[in-house]
């Protein structure tokens, strides 16, 4: 699928289909459609998307740190190994909120279980100046 204008695009990699369906329905009811949504279900998946689509324009990374295959850390910390990835902002949705390893791998935001989808939205928005809704 054919990413959008520079920062247009959301990864969102997580296995929990019901809180990936409440975040669509709640960013497009806050933001429009004016963003593409995609989604992976583990760590690999998803870097194999960003090698393939996250060098052709910025993409905003949601991820859930307990993922199945290649968890939270390990997707980080190759992500920031990859020189055109590398600088590609993400938020990170972890039960382990005060978890000083995450912010040096370099997430912008991190969202604590349980789920706040209000803050897990503002986090993202904040991400993506100039959307109806951004704060």
């Amino acid at each position: 699928m054919a990413l959008l204008e520079p920062s247009r695009t959301i990864l969102y990699v997580g296995d929990e289909s019901e809180r990936l369906s409440e975040f669509r329905a709640e960013f497009v009811a806050a933001a429009g459609e004016a963003v593409e949504i995609e989604t992976a279900g583990d760590g690999v998946e998803a870097m194999e998307w960003l090698k393939e689509n996250g060098r052709m324009g910025a993409v905003v990374i949601v991820l859930d740190f307990a993922l199945p295959v290649l968890e939270g850390y390990g997707f980080l910390k190759g992500l920031r190994e990859e020189a055109d990835l590398a600088n590609l902002p993400v938020v990170v949705i972890s039960g382990r909120a005060s978890d000083p390893r995450i912010a040096k791998l370099g997430a912008r935001a991190l969202v604590g279980r349980p789920v706040e989808m209000r803050q897990l939205l503002d986090a993202v928005l904040g991400l993506l100046p100039g959307l109806p809704g951004a704060s």
